[in-house]
């Protein structure tokens, strides 16, 4: 039998409907980054600003980023690569810059005196720029926000040196929020409109830091928890319901402004329960989510906003841009993993999950019009991998959402908030994903993977 050219299929399926997915046509990918090769490294964290990427994570002996194509390979510039030796088993912290064209132009180090004790990425971490959400984009378009922890020392790029030898807390690493100046060599310090902060400073037992990001103005905007004290013969629990000796107490929940010249404290408020993925918007109101617990009661964020606590369900509140709440709204009925918003704060959506590890990842939008706050427009089902979403952004135009993820093998069907499907199939293990819905209504518009 004679075969139709791929051509005519695809021509014929899009006749099928207008707001089906797209199985024919995706965005072009020029080129992916490598930062294996030189040295031991992983990546962390990225962020997106004026057409380049940024990266963070950590680094052992060399580093550099290679950009690879479909043709020539693009080098870095030699200026920017990290140079150091193979051997050591030392992890310091960088972020690097890469070109729209693939190219590696910048890189700061944080020099580190640590080895890594226990697995990487899913155990006790010895220096790290914080996983998925520890850098972001300010609005100024000038900065990345950054934030992670290091034990032993740290050396700065501009010099300076921090250690961890006066801490009581020796569980936690020793969390930090920088600024960094992408115009400049050192990023922060004397001669640059960056800086870099320590958390714990006032807090004897340790603090964590739950979410960063900048307004236009250069301030940054931070979540936190601060500890009064540390009881080595109590017990806590890390991320993963591990029982680990020792536990921080006599603690509380803040949300903070630092100021854009040098990180000084703007205000700083009080909060009812840990916030995260706190994103700000162009007139310096910011929204975060958190995930609620019936067993929680009754919030008070302060300013007469209160918000029942309920059972498996996104709880989202909006604060002005001095840190006075607007609204607080129990709304998807998942847990909390992520937030995205436009600039104009029309468009937000969150990413969530109705159960445990390895149930369905949901994305939905949440209405933020006058009159309409929390209420859900539209929710789309990702159950993706192992994983399944592991975060979202949305467009400034307030047109497209993107979710991104990783699928570990076979095939994956997503269907959208209309009921049409899409398949990704993988080549191998641990493919990466990205798939894009029409904000109006969460309709499919494609999805692609690579990998394997």
């Amino acid at each position: 039998p004679s075969m139709i050219p791929p051509s005519v299929v695809c021509l014929a399926l899009a006749f099928v409907a207008a707001s089906a997915w797209n199985d024919c046509a995706f965005p072009q990918v020029d080129w992916f980054a490598l930062d294996e090769g030189v040295g031991i490294s992983y990546s962390y964290a990225l962020a997106a600003m004026n057409g380049k990427m940024y990266s963070g994570g950590y680094t052992k002996g060399n580093f550099a980023f290679v950009g690879v194509t479909d043709g020539a390979d693009v080098n870095p510039n030699p200026s920017a690569t990290l140079w150091g030796d193979t051997t050591s088993n030392v992890q310091s912290l960088y972020v690097a810059e890469v070109s729209s064209s693939g190219s590696m132009t910048k890189a700061w180090l944080f020099k580190g005196s640590a080895i890594q004790m226990g697995q990487i990425g899913h155990g006790r971490q010895t220096n790290s720029i914080d996983a998925h959400s520890g850098m972001h984009a300010m609005l100024d378009k000038q900065h990345i926000a950054v934030k992670g922890g290091f034990r032993q020392l740290l050396e700065l790029p501009d010099g300076t040196l921090w250690s961890s030898a006066s801490r009581i807390n020796t569980n936690d690493q020793v969390p930090f929020v920088m600024k960094i100046d992408v115009s400049k060599t050192n990023g922060i310090g004397v001669g640059t409109t960056g800086w870099a902060k320590l958390l714990d400073d006032g807090h004897a037992g340790g603090a964590v830091v739950h979410s960063v990001d900048g307004d236009a103005s250069g301030n940054m905007i931070v979540t936190y928890e601060g500890c009064g004290g540390f009881n080595a013969s109590l017990t806590s629990y890390d991320s993963y319901g591990r029982p680990v000796q020792g536990a921080r107490t006599d603690c509380a929940k803040y949300v903070m402004k630092l100021a854009a010249a040098d990180g000084s404290e703007v205000w700083k408020h009080g909060i009812p329960t840990q916030l995260s993925s706190c994103r700000v918007i162009t007139d310096g109101s910011f929204f975060c989510g958190w995930s609620m617990s019936a067993s929680a009661g009754t919030l008070d964020f302060g300013n007469g906003i209160t918000v029942a606590s309920e059972a498996s369900r996104v709880g989202i509140v909006k604060y002005n841009a001095n840190g006075i709440a607007q609204w607080a709204k129990a709304t998807a009925s998942t847990s909390f993993a992520d937030l995205a918003v436009s600039k104009t704060g029309t468009l937000l959506v969150v990413v969530g999950s109705p159960g445990g590890f390895g149930s369905a990842a949901i994305l939905s939008r949440i209405d933020t019009s006058t009159g309409n706050e929390g209420n859900v427009l539209w929710m789309d089902a990702g159950g993706v991998g192992s994983h399944g979403f592991r975060g979202v952004e949305v467009t400034d135009d307030d047109q497209e959402v993107f979710a991104f993820g990783q699928v570990s093998s076979g095939s994956e069907t997503l269907t959208d908030a209309s009921g049409r499907s899409t398949t990704l199939r993988t080549r191998g293990s641990y493919e990466v994903f990205v798939v894009a819905y029409d904000a109006s209504d969460g309709s499919g518009k494609y999805a692609m993977d690579g990998g394997g």
